[in-house]
């Protein structure tokens, strides 16, 4: 049996007998009823439009997931086959992943469309 306990942004589990385990909480991450840590996260599909992407466009959105993983607000991301790409922010609120998302190049530049879904990460916190 796992006890969790809260200690700023981190939550710290403590096995029987055993050392504390420390993992660092994302923005959103709660304790359900049950005592699963709980990670609120917003998955974006990325879906090609019909524009060719030019290069420079495409080095810019780079440069925008690398800014915002340094940032703690893109958590991954990659090509998706046949679609696009997907990419996984760690926001307080769907309305602030949109206006995340609206920031990427790719989104700007109408070059990608994109769909948003709420995502509840319970393993590989």
């Amino acid at each position: 049996m796992f006890k969790a306990g809260f200690y700023e942004n981190r939550v710290i589990i403590h096995p029987k007998n055993v050392a504390a385990y420390h993992c660092e909480l994302s923005v959103g991450a709660f304790q359900n009823k049950k005592g699963v840590v709980i990670s609120l996260r917003y998955v974006v599909l990325l879906n090609k439009t019909s524009k060719e992407t030019p290069e420079d466009i495409t080095v810019a959105h780079g440069h925008y997931l690398k800014d915002m993983h340094e940032g703690k607000k893109v958590v991954y991301s990659g090509p998706l086959e046949k679609i696009g790409g997907m990419v996984v922010y760690d926001a307080n609120s769907k309305e602030e992943a949109r206006k995340l998302v609206e920031l990427d190049p790719f989104v700007s530049g109408n070059y990608r469309e994109y769909e948003i879904y709420e995502w509840k990460q319970t393993i590989g916190l």
